[in-house]
């Protein structure tokens, strides 16, 4: 890939039963405010799916946003509950390093920030799988409104300007995974290329 991919639909999944699954964990103990607070406006809360292998027993801010580099990254225990979650998971191509539940509440906005590093030109993806997509969402990378619907895959340069608003009335779920760019994610992206 020479030019720059600031987005792209890289697939769709069955959003339903992963909808299903959260519901138990809507509201508990298990959800983090975003640490970052200066970043967004509203409220923005994470779960932690993976963990870098160091920190898979630490406190849930470690390993949810540990900024240590890590070559080795562990499913953690909450995933037994989640066994759709598991499966998307395992389903896609390539070699996966952080995951993490992450849900925008009403009236919340993401301000415009980069995550420098995070594009497939210089070795990770980040992907959005939109669990839950209500009216009334932008997501904005690099000065283009990306079109997501519920139940899609996108990858994201997460190193460009990128922002979320919400209007809507309902809470927005993603499942955000960051992958190493092997040659089997590099085929994935390439079939999804229009």
């Amino acid at each position: 890939m020479t030019q720059v991919v600031n987005a792209l639909k890289l697939g769709e999944f069955d959003a339903g039963p992963i909808q299903s699954e959260l519901e138990g964990l809507t509201g508990s103990s298990l959800w983090w405010a975003h640490v970052n607070r200066s970043a967004y406006v509203g409220s923005w809360q994470a779960l932690a799916l993976t963990a870098p292998q160091e920190h898979s027993h630490s406190h849930p801010l470690l390993q949810l946003f540990s900024i240590e580099e890590s070559d080795v990254w562990v499913e953690l225990a909450v995933l037994d509950r989640l066994p759709a979650t598991r499966a998307l998971l395992a389903s896609l191509p390539g070699e996966r390093r952080s995951a993490r539940l992450m849900a925008l509440e009403p009236g919340a906005h993401i301000l415009p920030h980069r995550d420098a590093g995070v594009c497939i030109e210089q070795g990770q993806a980040r992907l959005q799988l939109c669990v839950a997509l209500p009216r009334g969402l932008s997501f904005d990378v690099a000065g283009e409104t990306l079109p997501m619907q519920q139940g899609e895959i996108w990858y994201i340069n997460a190193d460009a300007p990128h922002q979320v608003s919400h209007q809507g009335t309902e809470r927005r779920l993603s499942l955000v995974v960051d992958m190493n760019v092997t040659p089997e994610f590099r085929r994935w992206v390439e079939l999804s290329a229009p």
